[in-house]
């Protein structure tokens, strides 16, 4: 008997496939940047449906839901600015003006 008799078969390793993406993940993260409440809410549906169905919350949805809270208050905070600046323009008197 020779040593190669002996020996055993090299194990055959195979790749697991990557679990395909989910949809509501995806729409997130590109929502969140043009309508960051749709971001939010199809994040929060994604992130739901990974507990549901007992596998790891998808990063694209979690960063969905960050961003979307992130734009959604930088979105308010422009628009208070803006009625406030507006507000304070209406009312200061102009120069020269009889009013």
């Amino acid at each position: 008997m020779t040593t190669n008799d002996l020996a055993q078969p090299q194990p055959i390793y195979v790749q697991a496939p990557r679990p395909a993406r989910d949809g509501m993940a995806i729409a997130a993260f590109v929502t969140c940047w043009f309508v960051p409440v749709l971001g939010i809410i199809f994040g929060h549906i994604s992130n739901h449906k990974a507990k549901l169905g007992g596998r790891a919350k998808d990063g694209l949805a979690t960063a969905g839901v960050v961003l979307g809270y992130v734009f959604s208050a930088i979105y308010v905070l422009a628009i208070v600015l803006i009625i406030t600046l507006a507000t304070m323009a209406a009312n200061t008197p102009v120069p020269g003006a009889t009013g």
